[in-house]
């Protein structure tokens, strides 16, 4: 059978009112005046949060395959279609309707899909997006629960969500920019959302979420754990504001409980947009939430939820979000597994001083010097509006003149291009504390780096370094020529995923020496080439 993609332009207000649920914008990547219908097999299908998403293969009419996904709403409210982890299977031949991509990429949205007969390609059964054929917990009043707990405090524990109520729809924080916050917002690109490339959202753009949330009242702390992104916050008891420190997504909180309500003061927040249209803060922001308790007629137990925003850089005066929240019962939260979209992105967090280059300049490590592969890491750093800093490769380099890896990167700290603390300063890198994953240490694009079990494997990182971030300095050659040779010779490498083989296999920067100094004898072993890139600014 030939799979085909047909197109079919019109406006879809039914789209264009949905939008507004998602956890960001659909119109970032898909055109709702640009239908389409897309034909192929599943490969691969994920009902998690933040969107479900079909990966499906396309036969072309000359045969080729290519590779397509299609993306969804949130699982949660995907749930209330009727739709569950087995709904697709791979396999299944299916027919997705919706929006195509701006910019040509293998995408569509999920307005509906067709599961068809393999062999006569009769619809079996169709597939909507559109709520009210499923089994929702949360559209359900939940029993009463008392308004306050043993101790007199607000009875917030359990599960709260905004989906069955008439206010579940959430609007942009109320906030009034000043002159500078107002030009930022201006030059806001939706196509750029941070949220469409799975980075973790700000605090404040979490608060406003009208996905599921549980809190959890402990003796010490308050836990609050956020369905839509995997987010978990502990929060322990504490007067005051949180001292300063290095600066995260949720920053630093202390709770206490005042009357009826139970206020959490936040600082040190990374910049970030507060909705999919932008409005972005600054990270001078600091927030004061308050959590009071309710019963309604229409939906039994609630909370209400209110946060002040301040932002001395960005706002003209603090502003404000309000959310009720209905009890979801003994609602079980969907698992998390975005999945970044088939497009490059063209800027990353403003804090973004740590990437693995997704490639290297392909002559092995031949680099040009420390001066090319810094001039490398400034070139990939600018793709994503992130070439204003003094980027560094993390390299060492022996004989006469040369330099320790660790006295070229700057003090730190570091963030990777997610908005994701790495290490907070250079003892803190070379130490057991750092933050260095397989899942944290992404490339410039954001994206997960391929290492052991994957294929190819790719985790060998061209340091020249010890452990301790100094270079070793004896007879053999550790650094191919200080980083000129892409034949004979050797270099320590790490492992970025911090596993594999050699006498440090969990370093992620000295783990063993490579067989040679070619791209063949370099993906040979493990690698491809790759180093690190770090800001010294």
């Amino acid at each position: 059978m030939i799979h085909t993609v047909r197109f079919f332009v019109f406006v879809s207000l039914a789209f264009l009112g949905s939008v507004a649920y998602a956890h960001h914008s659909f119109q970032a990547t898909f055109k709702p005046d640009a239908k389409i219908d897309v034909e192929g097999v599943v490969t691969k299908f994920s009902f998690r949060n933040p969107h479900i998403v079909i990966n499906f293969d396309v036969t072309n009419s000359d045969g080729s395959v290519t590779s397509w996904m299609s993306e969804g709403a949130a699982a949660t409210l995907m749930r209330r279609a009727g739709w569950d982890r087995d709904t697709v299977k791979p396999g299944d031949v299916i027919r997705v309707h919706g929006d195509s991509t701006h910019d040509g990429s293998p995408m569509v949205s999920i307005d509906s899909v067709d599961v068809m007969d393999p062999t006569s390609g009769a619809v079996v059964r169709t597939l909507s997006r559109q709520a009210g054929g499923g089994n929702d917990q949360a559209t359900v009043k939940a029993a009463a629960m008392p308004l306050t707990l043993a101790d007199g405090k607000p009875n917030l524990t359990g599960a709260w969500t905004n989906h069955g109520m008439a206010s579940g729809r959430p609007g942009p924080p109320n906030i009034t920019f000043n002159e500078l916050g107002t030009s930022v917002q201006e030059s806001y690109d939706k196509a750029n959302d941070p949220q469409i490339f799975c980075d973790a959202p700000g605090l404040v753009r979490q608060l406003n979420t009208p996905h599921p949330i549980r809190i959890t009242q402990l003796e010490d702390r308050v836990v609050i754990e956020y369905e839509e992104y995997a987010g978990r916050r502990e929060i322990s008891y504490g007067s005051g504001t949180p001292a300063v420190g290095l600066k995260t997504h949720f920053g630093d909180s202390l709770a206490r409980y005042e009357g009826d309500a139970l206020v959490i003061e936040t600082v040190n927040l990374l910049g970030n947009p507060s909705s999919p249209e932008g409005h972005q803060l600054s990270d001078q922001t600091a927030t004061v939430e308050r959590y009071t308790r309710a019963d309604s007629y229409d939906y039994g137990p609630t909370i209400s939820i209110h946060v002040t925003v301040s932002d001395p850089v960005y706002l003209a005066e603090d502003g404000s979000i309000s959310r009720d929240k209905m009890s979801a019962g003994e609602y079980e939260f969907i698992e998390n597994d975005c999945q970044q979209p088939l497009r490059e992105r063209t800027s990353v967090n403003p804090a973004a001083s740590f990437f693995l280059t997704s490639h290297g300049p392909g002559d092995g490590a031949n680099l040009g010097g420390l001066d090319g592969a810094d001039q490398y890491c400034a070139d990939l750093a600018a793709i994503v509006s992130a070439g204003d800093k003094k980027w560094r490769a993390y390299l060492s380099t022996t004989g006469e003149g040369g330099v320790n890896a660790r006295d070229r990167i700057g003090a730190g700290p570091w963030y990777n291009v997610r908005g994701e603390l790495v290490a907070s300063d250079v003892e803190n890198l070379h130490s057991d504390q750092n933050k260095l994953t397989k899942a944290s240490v992404v490339d410039e694009q954001g994206r997960m780096v391929n290492g052991r079990g994957d294929d190819p494997n790719r985790h060998d990182i061209l340091t020249g370094s010890q452990m301790d971030g100094t270079a070793l300095n004896n007879d053999s050659d550790t650094t191919c020529s200080n980083w000129a040779a892409s034949g004979e010779g050797s270099a320590l490498v790490g492992h970025f995923d911090r596993e594999g083989g050699g006498q440090n296999p969990t370093s992620w920067n000295s783990a063993h020496a490579s067989r040679g100094c070619s791209q063949t004898d370099l993906q040979g072993s493990g690698g491809d080439g790759l180093f690190y890139c770090m800001a010294a600014d």
